[in-house]
């Protein structure tokens, strides 16, 4: 087997084996990167499709708690409101039971008054 690499005035020559190894290993290189070059590619479109998705999915869940937080600020508004009508009705049931009671009284009064005058 002669000289692999030489040296002369054109500069350096190689034989025809280690430029057909050469050839080769660039091309193989060449099919690699392309490869996970498309490979990376892909797998960035499918994140890129994953983060969309989660993206609405977040944005329709944000929505649905705005729904449910206003649900219930309008929940507690009703409350309060029921409250005060309960509040302002337990006073006037407490007024109507203050006015029998002082009407009972008033009767007793009378009652006894009228049992009182001798009777014919």
């Amino acid at each position: 087997m002669g000289k692999v690499i030489e040296n002369s005035d054109r500069g350096l020559t190689i034989n025809k084996g280690l430029a057909w190894t050469i050839v080769t290993a660039l091309v193989a290189a060449g099919v690699w990167v392309g490869t996970q070059t498309a490979t990376m590619s892909s797998g960035i479109d499918d994140l890129s499709d994953e983060l969309d998705k989660l993206s609405l999915q977040i944005s329709s869940e944000a929505g649905k708690r705005d729904q449910l937080a206003i649900r219930v600020r309008n929940l507690e508004n009703k409350n309060a409101a029921r409250d005060a009508n309960y509040s302002h009705f337990s006073k006037r049931m407490q007024d109507v039971q203050t006015q029998l009671s002082e009407n009972n009284r008033l009767l007793r009064e009378l009652l006894q008054r009228a049992q009182m005058i001798p009777t014919r």
